[in-house]
């Protein structure tokens, strides 16, 4: 279902169990989303291009956030993921340019393609201990990211993972461990 209102500030009522795919998409009148307990996935194109949408709340019930999810919303900036998130999509928060923190739920292993790609303004990142992979451009263009702890189970990074990350200065990892392969490689050791 496609949201056609004109509201500024909505609230998506109670009984709803999913945001479907593309129900907000290119909603630029939107600026907060109040969604309640019990919707469980926020699916793929949901809010993209909701380009003035500063502040969403997301309930402990949301497992999963779909691909391009919050793609190109640019004022995006009152984010919690809750701990109840096992799955983030490709590209789900790829140009939020006005994401400064973030901390991950700790049940991600992999942070997929471009899932904070382009998010210039992200200082602080908070990786859980059970991430396994990240993936091609997951922080491409993050550019005001000047630092980030690798977790030790980190197994796979792929080279551009932090691909255009200009003030990137430190990588911090376990001796031995992928991370200081990988900072190796782009030479940061």
């Amino acid at each position: 279902v496609k949201y056609t209102g004109t509201a500024k500030n909505v609230v998506i009522p109670d009984g709803v169990t999913k945001i479907g795919a593309h129900a907000f998409e290119n909603c630029t009148q939107v600026r907060t989303v109040h969604i309640p307990d019990g919707v469980t996935a926020i699916e793929d194109y949901a809010f993209s291009g909701c380009n003035n949408l500063t502040t969403i709340n997301i309930p402990n019930s949301v497992i999963k956030l779909g691909e391009f999810a919050f793609y190109l919303c640019f004022d995006l900036n009152n984010l919690s993921i809750p701990e109840s998130v096992t799955d983030i999509g490709m590209y789900t928060f790829t140009y939020c340019e006005s994401l400064t923190d973030i901390i991950i739920p700790s049940q991600i292993t992999m942070l997929k393609e471009g899932v904070f790609a382009f998010c210039r303004n992200l200082v602080n990142v908070n990786l859980p201990e059970i991430v396994e992979q990240i993936d091609n451009g997951a922080f491409r263009y993050c550019t005001s990211l000047t630092d980030i702890t690798i977790p030790k189970q980190v197994t796979v990074i792929h080279q551009d993972a932090f691909d255009e990350c200009r003030n990137l200065q430190t990588i911090y990892g376990y001796g031995g461990s992928c991370a200081e392969l990988f900072a190796g490689s782009i030479g940061y050791l």
